[in-house]
């Protein structure tokens, strides 16, 4: 007995389209440094700045670019001082046309630009980026902070017909260049006053005795950087007189006093080393301090609403 093994070969014949990796040769120029110049502890500081990216066509036909950037890291990006304790401020980067979402290593929001190149051409295009010092970093020394050196990621294709082309999530990652950045920044030696809450005596009536007096208290509240030393100073007010402040109603006025405790013992002015209050950020965070105020007994004086406007000074 013979036994005929057959095999069935199949021979498929297939062709793979091209046009979505049609040949083309694309470079980047150098990062950007982005510069965010001098700021205060807190606020929140941007600036612009720019990637190259090139493409040249050397083929028969007319080709279609898209390329798309990301961050090699996550987001947010630090910059860092030079002197020890290292201390750190952080920032963002965002496409110029699309601040809602920081560029990051797993977020899908990309830098894109797409354009068109002729046959036998070369050209130049841009990606335009925001960087944005994240707000409400309090806790800074003053000093200057860099980040020497961050990694954006480009990802490209070229197609024959634009409608070809993925969107940027969905690019694989076959084409990639990585063009590195820097950013720097100042942080001044800036200091705030945060709030200053109303001091308010009360209704006062003679029923409660012979002579008018009072004591209540208000509040200060400042930052400075880590570090800052301050002073908070109080004017004389709208209607000083004879050493002393007063509250008035028109022609009528009643003197009152600031003090910087509740003993009263030691008056609240604006010069300096001699009456203001001197404080020392150790955090960077908001400081309070409380004014004391004090009518002396005196007569009492028409009624009516007596009021005095006072200035707070930051001193650094």
């Amino acid at each position: 007995m013979f036994v005929n093994n057959k095999y069935l070969i199949f021979i498929g014949l297939f062709s793979l389209s091209s046009a979505a990796f049609a040949s083309s040769n694309c470079w980047n120029g150098s990062g950007t440094a982005f510069n965010f110049g001098s700021s205060t502890q807190g606020q929140a500081n941007s600036t612009t700045g720019r990637i190259i990216f090139t493409c040249n066509n050397y083929e028969s036909s007319t080709r279609y670019i898209r390329a798309c950037l990301r961050l090699q890291d996550e987001a947010p990006l630090a910059m860092r001082t030079n002197s020890y304790p290292v201390n750190e401020l952080y920032f963002n980067l965002y496409p110029l046309n699309d601040q809602s979402v920081p560029l990051s290593r797993s977020t899908q929001q990309y830098a894109q630009i797409d354009y068109v190149l002729p046959t036998a051409s070369t050209k130049e295009a841009y990606f335009n980026l925001s960087a944005k010092i994240m707000p409400n970093q309090t806790s800074l020394v003053a000093a200057s902070y860099y980040n020497y050196g961050f990694s954006t990621v480009i990802k490209f294709m070229a197609a024959e017909k634009q409608a070809q082309l993925p969107n940027c999530s969905a690019m694989p990652e076959t084409n990639l260049r990585t063009v590195q950045s820097s950013a720097s920044t100042e942080i001044r030696q800036g200091c705030q006053i945060d709030s200053v809450s109303d001091m308010n005596f009360g209704t006062l009536s003679p029923v409660s005795g012979k002579k008018l007096s009072s004591k209540t208290t208000a509040k200060i509240t400042a930052r400075c950087p880590v570090n800052t030393s301050f002073y908070l100073g109080l004017g004389p007010g709208l209607h000083y007189k004879d050493n002393s402040r007063q509250l008035c109603n028109q022609g009528n006025c009643v003197s009152y006093q600031l003090y910087q405790d509740a003993a009263n013992s030691a008056p609240w002015g604006d010069t300096i080393h001699t009456n203001t209050v001197s404080m020392v950020s150790d955090n960077g965070n908001s400081q309070s301090v409380t004014v004391h105020g004090a009518i002396p007994p005196q007569d009492w004086p028409v009624s009516g609403n007596y009021t005095d406007t006072v200035v707070v000074t930051l001193f650094y």
